[in-house]
């Protein structure tokens, strides 16, 4: 009996974990390269935004988790979040237009609330992009395609415009569901915002990449 209730309390204890405090996931795919790539670790702070039903780990969560938040706090431009999407799967997107903020793209370039967001080059097809508030990340925008350009939209309150920082090969919030993006993202809907990578199998161990933050301003 005793040894059950050290497993319960272990279990216990770690699911308020991952529900309240931090929770691992894993990147499938390169649409937040080069900031996160497929089979980067990633650590999610589940306090940023409060909780609520969408808090829970995957295995107790449905595709309708969502409703009030307990500490409601709101996501800033420039935040790393992870979010519910359709059917339940969770997607990591950064967040670029809050409520009431006017978003398109001309040219691969951000315009936002009327003003262009210069991307300065880099290297590799990279530029920097700072966002309102100063947060800062490599992206690889793509000039050309069909993703490029968009017509304004106003992002409703309580949701977010949400865009991969592989911006010509991302599916988000300049597509819709019916789409195959993830159109606008309900504030109830987050799960929390990523913090670093805490390991990286995409090619081998990349050792270079543990312990790396979401603002990208170091090249």
């Amino acid at each position: 009996m005793a040894a059950a209730r050290v497993i319960l309390g272990a279990l216990f204890l770690a699911l308020a974990v991952r529900t309240l405090v931090v929770e691992p996931f894993a990147i499938p795919s390169r649409s937040m390269a080069p900031t996160l790539e497929a089979g980067d670790l990633i650590l999610v702070n589940k306090m940023a935004y409060g909780w609520n039903a969408a808090s829970l780990p995957r295995m107790f969560a449905t595709s309708n988790a969502g409703g009030a938040r307990f500490a409601d706090r709101p996501a800033q431009h420039g935040d790393v979040v992870v979010f519910t999407g359709a059917a339940g799967k969770d997607y990591v997107k950064r967040v670029i237009g809050r409520s009431g903020d006017r978003v398109s793209l001309q040219g691969g370039m951000l315009v936002l609330n009327g003003l262009p967001i210069a991307c300065k080059p880099v290297e590799n097809g990279l530029c920097r992009e700072t966002l309102p508030g100063g947060k800062t990340q490599l992206v690889r925008a793509g000039s050309t395609g069909p993703l490029a350009d968009m017509a304004e939209i106003i992002v409703p309150a309580g949701q977010y415009f949400v865009l991969g920082d592989n911006r010509a090969a991302s599916a988000d919030s300049r597509l819709s569901v019916a789409q195959g993006g993830v159109g606008l993202v309900p504030h109830t809907h987050l799960l929390g915002r990523v913090e670093r990578i805490v390991f990286s199998t995409g090619q081998g161990i990349g050792w270079s990449r543990i312990g790396q933050g979401m603002d990208r301003a170091g090249i």
